[in-house]
């Protein structure tokens, strides 16, 4: 066969990785050159690239990071002849080519180790994600005459000599049974729980070489992320704060303190820059980022693999913060507003905003008062569970108790709120969401307050939320800097269709944004023309679902 492959220093190569010496730890581990070169050597000459016009069918010629990972993995050996690493943090951008090195390396095991019965299999949350690392294996034998008359390929497995490759996802209909000699861990920030890695890696546990090799983009700050633990774990290992030799972190990252629009910053973080990901791919999902703030969270994650507190922060805090001119709300009294109501139902923050509509030289613009209520018990709760600032806020009147019960919403309290602010505030109509609104619009209607239903899709959702975007990028909103508005503006992130359109989501927002949800209610009627369109709730009533 005539030789394909390129020339690498191995010694060299396995330096590769940012920030982490193999050699510190390694005690009586030692560096096997001629295996490592073996695996090198069968991605560079067995192995082809499966996508794209510039690479398919190409040589997998492998770049130096992605060396230093193959030849550490497969070229250290413990005293007793078995691989030294277990488990691999491969921490890449998108579009580095990360998948690809995972299906080639499960190749490399299945055809190479020669591990009796060898059980491979590719992990991820659902289906689709599960077979792109397979999928991307199976072309890659189906393309080599050697490799693909030797092995049998189906569709969801392929076979080798007794040993097995398949996909596998959180869904698999038996989660045990597994006898599992390398696992593949897909898009680790997309897994909701560890429960199938946890089974897959515990089936590990009779086989003498087994590999977890995770590949995996940023996450975002949240609760009980699998991938956000595995991360803060993978750096102390690299940094030597953690002694565990065998434990390989490979992770390209962007410092939060970095700036993200430099070029130099994303050569940084992108080893694969040149080659699968190119500058002006970069510049341009950049230049949209900083256009379009919402994408900003996007492009730092994604292809900077910036840590972010959100999944995709809405509204930057720093345009936030520029619409904080003081609001003098005596000067408020007798005018029109619209009132955004977003109702807890049990023991969270109940939402009420005013909102204003100002005309004036520089044009249409809008003026939120936000009122926003918590029972006291569940305040007491929530700030000792949360970290949050519930009772400072509490007791400068930022945050305002429901009287009634101490531990849940009082519905007919904040009724009676909303009556109180029409003595002084000219509400034309109270925009509410359906969810846990029924009882509250009848009590709205006995004291003659006109009520509109707000539903939360995209058809209702996408135009005032886009609408309050351009209202913060223009600073024509006025908000007063209240703390705990400004906290949930800080939270906010957002649901996108296909189509492009928006709506505030609480699932993917990091803490609470029930005042910026009423607010866009309130909005929302404002560029309807409150009270001109009868609600499709007030024409058929709400259904069962």
């Amino acid at each position: 066969m005539q030789s394909k492959t390129s020339s690498h220093d191995l010694q060299d190569a396995i330096m590769a990785l940012p920030g982490y010496d193999p050699h510190r730890d390694a005690g009586a581990c030692v560096f096997n050159e001629e295996k490592a070169e073996r695996v090198v050597r069968f991605f560079e000459l067995c192995l082809t690239h499966v996508k794209g016009k510039r690479f398919a069918l190409e040589p997998f010629l492998l770049e130096r990071w992605q060396v230093g990972i193959i030849a550490n993995l497969f070229g250290w050996y413990r005293p007793d002849g078995t691989r030294r690493y277990r488990e691999v943090f491969c921490y890449v951008p998108r579009k580095n080519g990360k998948s690809l090195l995972a299906a080639g390396a499960a190749d490399a095991v299945l055809f190479q180790d020669g591990e009796p019965g060898a059980e491979i299999y590719s992990a991820a949350g659902d289906e689709e994600q599960a077979t792109i690392v397979f999928d991307m294996a199976k072309q890659m034998i189906l393309q080599d005459d050697v490799l693909s008359s030797s092995a049998e390929v189906f569709t969801k497995a392929i076979t080798y000599k007794g040993g097995t490759f398949q996909p596998v996802t959180s869904k698999a209909k038996t989660k045990h049974g597994f006898n599992a000699h390398m696992i593949v861990i897909d898009e680790l920030h997309a897994h909701d729980s560890p429960e199938l890695i946890d089974v897959l890696e515990t089936s590990m546990g009779t086989r003498t070489d087994p590999i977890t090799f995770c590949i995996t983009t940023a996450d975002y700050e949240r609760p009980n992320s699998v991938c956000n633990e595995k991360h803060d774990y993978a750096k102390k290992v690299r940094d030597g704060d953690v002694d565990d030799p065998y434990f390989l972190p490979a992770i390209w990252e962007t410092d939060k303190e970095a700036d993200w629009t430099a070029p130099e910053v994303w050569a940084e973080a992108n080893p694969n820059l040149g080659v699968s990901v190119s500058l002006e791919y970069l510049q341009e999902k950049c230049n949209r980022a900083q256009s379009i703030p919402r994408f900003e969270n996007e492009f730092k994650r994604l292809h900077l693999n910036m840590r972010t507190e959100q999944d995709e922060r809405f509204l930057p805090i720093e345009l936030w913060d520029a619409c904080g001119e003081p609001i003098d709300i005596e000067a408020l009294e007798g005018r029109d507003c619209v009132c955004g109501m977003d109702l807890s139902a049990t023991t969270d923050i109940s939402a009420i905003v005013l909102v204003f509509k100002d005309e004036g030289d520089t044009g249409i613009g809008y003026t939120l008062l936000p009122f926003l209520y918590i029972p006291k018990r569940a305040a007491a709760a929530r700030a000792v569970r949360d970290k949050v600032r519930y009772k400072e806020w509490l007791a400068s009147g930022l945050l305002l108790e429901t009287v009634g019960s101490e531990d849940v919403v009082d519905h007919q309290y904040l009724v009676a709120q909303v009556v109180e602010l029409s003595k002084r505030f000219k509400i034309r109509e109270v925009a509410l969401d359906p969810a846990n609104a029924t009882a509250v619009a009848s009590m709205l209607e006995s004291e003659n307050i006109e009520r509109v239903m707000f539903g939360q899709s995209f058809l209702y959702m996408n135009a005032p939320t886009k609408e309050l975007e351009r209202l913060i990028i223009s600073e024509k909103l006025r908000h007063g800097g209240h703390p705990v508005l400004r906290w949930m503006a800080k939270n906010l992130a957002v649901d996108t269709d296909h189509s492009g359109r928006l709506r505030p989501s609480k699932k993917k927002s990091f803490e609470k944004i029930d005042g910026m949800v009423a607010a866009i209610m309130a909005i929302g009627r404002w560029m309807a023309g409150p009270c001109s369109a009868e609600s499709v709730y007030e024409r058929r009533g709400f259904l069962e679902m």
